[in-house]
């Protein structure tokens, strides 16, 4: 049998089989290439449609995003490059179609040994040589023969013996193994290229449309965004699938070379083997069933070591490509929710909320130039005319208006929105994600490290969970700004009507020749600070708006850098490792977590008190330096005193007539201005509810001077005693006498005479209808001096009396009260004792701003020199945030120095206003007056101010009878303290200085006078 019809039969299989897998492999990336230009396809057509409608940046980056997510979902469940598919066939598949073909062949067949099978060649290896002398020995005979030349006869004495098929299977099928295991390493090597390429490409992809790395500055990044021409970048990717197309052609063209060159080799490869086959030098035994299964097992072995090998480092090729192609998604998707937030925000803005302004701009501006050419004739009419209009057309349609505007338009809810649908985006990353941390491609087959990671976790743990903190602050700072907003857009009527209504009193109170031109100019300035405030509340909103934006912005662009870092393997890694560390160290203070939180929550109170503290020591050093005498006091402390006194006196009088009125020091009538005392309230209402019940119930409301009590006793009497008869009774002077005390009674509960307590209280009895008796400042029924307390505990004796017919409500000065419950026990008198404390900061706050708010002024803070010098303010960027580190300063300050009481409060408010500029208050932080003075005072000074504090008002006559002198003297002594500063004279008596009052409680209680 001639080995040429055999390979005349073979090579057509083998060609076929060849050709047949390069073309599987090669349509493989050819699919995919058309996959990836339909895609691109697509998104052409799709950024074309939505150009056509005008769209913008974010609508162009979401088809992108979409368009990369398909990528990534297709390369996910693309299974064309399964190894154990193909492993299969080589196993079974293909030895078939051989051991078909091989089955037309005998199983053996005999030939005869070749020629040069005998003669010993100088090219014979020494083992070759060594098998033909054994051979020769073996036969002798013939050995004869071929030394006397007889050849023809040596070689019909001598055939051998082939077994073809077992023959064939060696030296054709296996080595076509071969060839084939060399030639999926050319296709691997070309398809992990390709891949790499595509890789690549699409990083530079997202380079040029998301411009990721390319700006360090968020502003340059956001500008530069909205002039990609994503269309032109969209369009040059066929181009390199075009290239793609070439290096396949390449391929083939290549691949079909090697076949010719592997068909060539084989037809030398398998004469060679079939001139030994049989021989001594190629006995059965070499290609014998067993030895070709062996050889078999081992070429399928290495072949699926290069399949596996290649497809391991393609699959990871393509898990690190759909890593950081949805990672590209996230960064497309954060920043088109980016811009989506933008415009939403912005078109709110603009057409529901900045109209309705301007609207009440107009409003206003119609009212001004109604006022501006009105007939001082018709002044008043048209005041009141105006007023009505324009308060009515501001509550009743544009303030409501814009209001619901504000809310409605959810402007929050836009970020809230954001924030959401971005944790919704990086909830779509997978759990696992496989990356490559080392490899090596010249290395046959390649050599790949790959590790799994838990991307989604790292995402969340480390850039997700930080980045939704920031929103969160974000979100709430826009929700302050916005209820802000509502606070500051709900007064402006409020400005105008107490604007208007000052105009109208100022009528009602005098008519000079300048009265009408005070009240015109009263009318112009408050609508003048009215469209003030609105314009400042405009930009408030637009500041507030842009700085949102801008801040998502930059939270954007930084969340975007943070997530390309995860494109460096290496970063993951360290993320990976940081994220390990985090989560043992996380268990770590689970165990200790008590412990440590309570450490944590100590230390920065025990720091904070202490650097409190030593600033209050430090204070108080140079404090007592000046109580001891350590440190001489100014000689001209008198001076220093009556100026500041005057210069405030001067400041106040010189102030807009509608901030003295804003700020007069008297009961108020109006709840707009009432703060912190709701909780008291709520108290006189339960003991009324008791009353009303049929308890016996009896209140005393006791406070300092300046704590509000008639101002609660205001609010009280509207709006929780409007069911019963009220009789009120106001003490205005001391009261020794039983007589006038009892016609002070008879003018409320007329018209009978009372002789004596005994009668009125019969006639109290009598009356069956419940009714409430207030008496206010009942502190002035008592003097300190021998039988000063008669009338007292008369009045006392009466009102536990009669408590289960009427409920009496009294009021009384504090220390005058302490003073009674240690002579008098006035406590056990009345079942229930409400005593108003001081505010607390935020209180005062507010009590002062809903005042200064209503004048329409705007407000700043000073900074003196101590602050402008401050750590933590130097630290502050804005000058809003300065403003609110100031404010804080401010009101913590004044509130420590007035201790809560309103009427101090308001006065030490007035001393700190430094000037009115136009529409601004400034405001000084340094306001106080230093009244370590005090303590050297001479003793009868401090017991004459303490008399004061105990008893609010005294004169002359009631000062000697305390003190036991005579009335000259005791004249003589206030006058000297009137003039100083330290009292008040109003009419024929005085009272403690306001701004003295909560210095001079304080000395006196440190010198135990005082309880």
């Amino acid at each position: 049998m001639n080995p040429s019809i055999i390979l005349k039969d073979i090579l057509p299989l083998i060609e076929g089989i060849a050709s047949q897998i390069r073309e599987r492999y090669t349509l493989l990336v050819i699919n995919s290439l058309n996959h990836i230009e339909k895609e691109i396809q697509d998104l052409g057509n799709d950024l074309q449609s939505k150009s056509g409608t005008g769209s913008q940046v974010s609508t162009r980056l979401s088809s992108i995003g979409g368009f990369l997510q398909r990528i990534s979902e297709w390369m996910e469940n693309t299974t064309d490059l399964n190894p154990d598919i193909y492993q299969n066939e080589f196993n079974e598949g293909l030895r078939e179609q051989f051991v078909e073909l091989f089955q037309q062949y005998p199983e053996e067949i005999k030939l005869n040994i070749p020629d040069e099978h005998w003669i010993l060649l100088h090219s014979d290896s020494y083992i070759a040589k060594f098998l033909k002398i054994c051979s020769y020995t073996r036969h002798p005979l013939t050995y004869i023969r071929y030394r006397r030349g007889n050849i023809a006869k040596v070689k019909s004495t001598l055939r051998r013996r082939l077994r073809l098929r077992m023959f064939l299977e060696r030296y054709l099928s296996l080595r076509f193994y071969h060839y084939l295991s060399i030639e999926f390493q050319h296709f691997y090597r070309l398809y992990a290229e390709l891949l790499m390429q595509l890789y690549q490409r699409f990083e530079n992809f997202e380079y040029e449309t998301l411009l990721i790395g390319k700006f360090e500055q968020n502003s340059d990044y956001w500008q530069a965004l909205q002039q990609v021409e994503i269309d032109e970048v969209v369009n040059n990717l066929p181009a390199f699938l075009n290239e793609h197309r070439e290096r396949i052609k390449g391929y083939i063209k290549d691949c079909a070379q090697r076949l010719e060159e592997f068909k060539t080799e084989l037809t030398e490869y398998f004469n060679a083997a079939w001139e030994l086959g049989g021989t001594i030098l190629m006995p059965q035994r070499k290609f014998s069933a067993k030895k070709s299964h062996k050889l078999r097992k081992k070429s399928c072995a290495n072949i699926k070591r290069i399949f596996s090998a290649w497809q391991l480092h393609i699959k990871s090729l393509l898990a690190e490509c759909q890593k950081d192609i949805e990672l590209s998604v996230f960064q497309y998707r954060a920043a088109e929710l980016c811009l989506d937030t933008e415009t939403i925000v912005a078109q709110k803005s603009q057409s529901k909320i900045l109209p309705i302004i301007t609207e009440i701009r107009n409003v206003l501006l119609q009212s001004q130039e109604k006022f501006s050419v009105f007939q001082k004739e018709n002044l008043k009419s048209t005041i009141i005319k105006e007023n009505r209009a324009l308060l009515k057309s501001l509550r009743q349609d544009k303030l409501p208006e814009l209001l619901d505007a504000l809310f409605n338009a959810h402007l929050d809810k836009a970020f809230c929105g954001f924030r959401d649908r971005l944790l919704e985006a990086s909830d779509q990353l997978k759990e696992k994600y496989t990356i490559i941390t080392d490899y090596n491609i010249e290395q046959v087959p390649p050599k790949t490290k790959i590790k799994d990671i838990s991307l989604k976790n790292l995402v969340e743990g480390e850039i997700t969970a930080h980045a939704t903190t920031k929103y969160s602050t974000l979100l709430q700072k826009l929700q302050s700004d916005i209820e802000s907003l509502s606070r500051s857009i709900s007064s402006l009527d409020q400005i105008v009507e107490f604007n208007l209504d000052a105009a109208l009193d100022l009528l009602k109170e005098e008519k000079r020749e300048e009265t009408d031109d005070e009240v015109q100019k009263i009318v112009k300035d408050g609508l003048e600070r009215t469209q003030t405030i609105l314009t400042d509340l405009e930009e408030r909103f637009n500041q507030s708006i842009d700085i949102s934006t801008t801040k998502l912005k930059e939270l954007t662009f930084e969340l975007e850098q943070e997530v390309q870092d995860l494109s460096d393997n290496e970063k993951i890694l360290e993320l990976n490792l940081r994220l390990a560390r985090a989560h043992s160290k996380e268990r770590i203070l689970q165990v200790h977590g008590i412990v440590w939180g309570k450490i944590k929550n100590f230390l920065p109170r025990i720091l904070k008190f202490i650097a409190k503290y030593v600033g209050i020591a430090k204070i108080s050093y140079f404090k007592v330096r000046k109580i001891s005498g350590l440190e001489p006091i100014s000689g001209d402390v008198d001076r220093i005193i009556y100026k500041y006194l005057l210069d405030l006196d001067r400041s106040i009088k010189a102030m807009p007539y509608i901030y003295r009125r804003l700020f007069q020091i008297t009961p108020l009538k109006e709840e707009r201005f009432f703060f912190g005392r709701s909780k008291e309230l709520a108290t006189v209402q339960e003991e009324f509810d008791l009353f009303k019940a049929g308890y016996p119930r009896s209140i005393a409301i006791i406070g300092e001077k300046g704590s509000g009590k008639t101002t609660l006793l205001n609010f009280a009497e509207k709006d929780t005693f409007s069911e019963l008869h009220v009789i009120k009774f106001i003490i205005t002077h001391t009261i020794l006498n039983e007589e006038e005390l009892l016609k002070m009674f008879e003018t409320g509960f007329g018209p009978e005479k009372f002789s004596s307590f005994d009668n009125l209280q019969q006639i109290l009895m009598q009356n069956d209808n419940k009714q409430i008796i207030i008496i206010e400042d009942i502190h002035n029924l008592f003097l300190r001096v021998i039988d000063g307390f008669d009338l007292m505990e008369k009045l006392l004796a009466l009102i536990s009396n009669t408590s289960d017919k009427h409920l009496w409500i009294v009021t009384s000065g504090l220390y005058g009260w302490n003073y009674l419950n240690e002579v008098v026990d006035i406590s056990k008198y009345f079942k229930c004792v409400v005593d108003l404390s001081g505010l607390e900061t935020q209180q005062i706050e507010d009590l002062i701003m809903s005042r200064h708010t209503i004048s329409g002024f705007l407000l700043r803070f000073e900074a003196s020199e101590e602050y402008v010098n401050n750590r933590n303010f130097k630290k502050l960027a804005s000058e809003d945030e300065k403003q609110k580190f100031l404010r804080k300063v401010f009101f913590d300050k004044l509130t420590k120095e007035s201790d809560g009481n309103i009427r101090t409060a308001l006065y030490y408010w007035l001393s700190a206003i430094k000037n009115f500029q136009e529409q601004e208050v400034m405001v000084k932080l340094n306001f106080e007056l230093d009244h370590a003075f005090l303590f050297h005072l001479p003793n009868e000074e401090i017991y004459t101010l303490a008399a004061f504090i105990q008893h609010e008002y005294l004169n002359g006559d009631e000062y000697a009878s305390i003190f036991q002198c005579t009335v000259a003297d005791s004249q003589l002594l206030l006058n000297r303290m009137h003039n100083r500063g330290f009292l008040n004279k109003l009419g024929n008596e005085y009272q403690v200085h306001p701004l003295m009052y909560r210095a001079v409680v304080r000395i006196l209680k440190l010198k135990n006078i005082l309880v």
